[in-house]
C-alpha cells in the first residue's frame, strides 16, 4: 500500500478514513449545559437548577375521552349513586341483650352445690418447692475431698470437733456455746445468737471477716468420750453418714 492506494493484481481501490460527523445524534440544535460557564464551585452548589424550556405547565398528558366526566377525571368525578339497594335494618346489641340473672335466686345449701368432704393434702417433712432459692448457680453437687488416686472423703457442711471435752467459749458473750456454733480457723468462736446479731449489725467484724467463719459442731451427738480417748458409739455410723450427706446436700441450697 502506497499513499492510501492498494495494488492487487489488475484491481485498484482507495481506502479513505472515516470522517467524524459535525453534529451529535444527527441534530444541530443548541443545548444548554449546567452549570453554566464562567461560574465557580461555590456558586454552582447554592444555585438552583434553571431550565427555561421545562416547566410544570409543559406536561399535558392526553387522557382518553371515555374517562372524562362533567365533574372531572377518575372515581371522584362520578355522580352515579354508590349504593342502589337500601341496607337492611336490624336491631342493635342493646335490643338482643337478655337479663343476666333471674329475678329470684335460690341459694345453695353448700358451696358449689356439693356436700362432699374436701381432701386435705398431707404435710410432708421435707420443704416444699417454693422454699428453694433458684437464684443461685445450677448443677450444685456435694463436695468431696480427694486424695490423688485414693478414696474420696465427704466434705461435711458442718465441721465436727472431736475431743475429750469442749472448752470453746464465745468471743463476745464469753459463754460455752450449745449446739452448732461458728469458728474462724479454730481460734475465734461465736455462738449462734452472737453470730446472727453480728452478721446483721457488724459491730466487731467486717463483712469479709464474717464470711470466713464456718459452722462447727461438737462430736457429742455421735459418741461419748467420758474423759477418755476411747469413744462410746451413740449413733449408728450408717445413720450418721446419711445425716452428713443430707446436710451437705441441703447446704448447697441453704448455705
Amino acid at each position: 500500500m502506497h499513499g492510501g492506494k492498494c495494488l492487487y493484481g489488475a484491481f485498484q481501490y482507495v481506502v479513505n478514513a472515516i470522517e467524524a460527523p459535525k453534529v451529535a445524534f444527527g441534530s444541530g440544535l443548541p443545548r444548554d449545559i449546567y452549570p453554566p460557564k464562567g461560574t465557580d464551585k461555590f456558586t454552582n452548589a447554592y444555585t438552583l437548577e434553571y431550565i427555561s424550556t421545562v416547566t410544570p405547565t409543559t406536561y399535558r398528558p392526553k387522557l382518553p375521552e371515555c374517562y372524562r366526566g362533567g365533574w372531572g377525571y377518575g372515581g371522584l368525578g362520578q355522580t352515579e349513586v354508590r349504593w342502589k339497594a337500601e341496607p337492611e335494618l336490624s336491631p342493635g346489641p342493646a335490643h338482643l341483650s337478655l337479663p343476666r340473672f333471674p329475678k329470684s335466686v335460690n341459694p345453695n345449701k353448700c358451696s358449689f352445690n356439693a356436700s362432699t368432704k374436701r381432701s386435705i393434702s398431707p404435710r410432708y417433712a421435707y420443704p416444699g418447692p417454693g422454699t428453694y432459692n433458684v437464684r443461685v448457680k445450677r448443677n450444685r453437687r456435694i463436695k468431696f475431698d480427694h486424695s490423688f488416686g485414693g478414696r474420696k472423703k465427704l466434705h461435711p457442711a458442718v465441721d465436727i470437733k472431736c475431743g475429750l471435752y469442749n472448752v470453746d467459749q464465745c468471743f463476745l458473750c464469753q459463754e460455752h456455746p450449745e449446739g452448732d456454733y461458728w469458728h474462724y480457723n479454730n481460734k475465734e468462736f461465736l455462738c449462734r445468737s452472737c453470730f446472727m446479731k453480728e452478721k446483721k449489725e457488724l459491730n466487731h467484724y467486717k463483712p469479709w471477716q464474717i464470711a470466713e467463719f464456718r459452722r462447727i459442731r461438737d462430736c457429742s451427738f455421735m459418741h461419748i468420750h467420758d474423759f477418755t480417748y476411747a469413744a462410746y458409739i451413740k449413733m449408728d455410723p450408717k445413720q450418721a453418714i446419711k445425716m452428713l450427706v443430707k446436710e451437705a446436700y441441703f447446704s448447697e441450697y441453704f448455705p
